[in-house]
């Protein structure tokens, strides 16, 4: 039976396949997106980042946050106050080192 037509999307059915091949395959995906290392050993290590990386992704987010800011300038159309509150917790869980609490006012 062949298939001459586009081919269709089947869903992940993660839960029929055993934990060691989702492992494996989770593994090799992290592995493909440069997050996991494999050693020759076949353990796993996650590298690193040098400097230069370290740099250009804090250079790649704050051009994305100006890009965002100046999107969110328009559509609140000047009205900040809900942004200036967000800030605000921030700032205050800052101080308190109370990182849930400055994670949840960050998203």
């Amino acid at each position: 039976m062949s298939n001459t037509g586009p081919e269709k999307h089947q869903p992940n059915n993660d839960t029929n396949r055993p934990a060691s091949e989702l492992v494996r395959v989770r593994s090799a995906e992290f592995q493909a997106l440069g997050a996991v290392a494999r050693a020759k050993n076949s353990s796993a290590a996650v590298p690193v980042p040098r400097p230069e990386e370290i740099q250009e992704v804090y250079e790649i987010r704050a051009a994305l946050e100006e890009i965002a800011g100046r999107a969110a300038g328009r559509a609140l159309k000047g009205n900040t106050s809900v942004l200036r509150r967000e800030v605000d917790e921030m700032r205050a869980a800052f101080r308190c080192r109370d990182l849930d609490c400055f994670v949840e006012h960050d998203v």
